[in-house]
């Protein structure tokens, strides 16, 4: 007599091929193969941003650097501009009358003074902006300029 439950044959999860699946994927799952996969997308997804980074930090370094030279140029020029204008001015008031340029005179002694100091500001500017390109500062030499000056130049034969 047959029971009225028919007897099943071997369900698929006894089959050898299940059975080697579920060793392949618990040995890659266990052992963390495809852990240590995506571990090592990451780092270097990491290495690939921390390299970026790097990158856009120089970059952005020597953009600021370039904005400092062109300040530091712009106010090196307009301290030129200063002595070069009050040298100007007071060979002109020397070569006038006396007593029409009497007030431009002293106000002319008042911005000699002033050389003095712009050309201290022209030095620490050159300083700055040679350390900045990586250079040796060069030298200026701000010679007062009289009309009572007497030149000799002498030329060769």
């Amino acid at each position: 007599m047959q029971s009225p439950l028919k007897l099943r044959k071997n369900p698929w999860t006894a089959s050898p091929l299940f059975l080697g699946l579920t060793f392949v994927v618990g040995l890659l799952l266990g052992a963390g193969g495809v852990w240590l996969w995506t571990y090592r997308a990451v780092q270097q997804t990491r290495t690939e941003l921390a390299t970026a980074t790097y990158h856009l930090n120089m970059a952005k370094y020597e953009l600021d650097k370039l904005h400092k030279i062109t300040d530091l140029r712009k106010e090196l020029d307009a301290n030129f501009t200063k002595i070069l204008d009050v040298n100007s001015r007071s060979d002109e008031a020397n070569n006038g009358e006396n007593g029409k340029y009497k007030k431009k005179i002293e106000g002319q002694r008042i911005a000699k003074n002033n050389i003095s100091s712009w050309s201290e500001s022209v030095m620490q500017l050159e300083e700055a902006l040679a350390k900045l390109e990586n250079r040796e500062p060069r030298k200026f030499a701000f010679l007062p300029k009289t009309s009572h000056q007497l030149q000799i130049l002498r030329f060769p034969r």
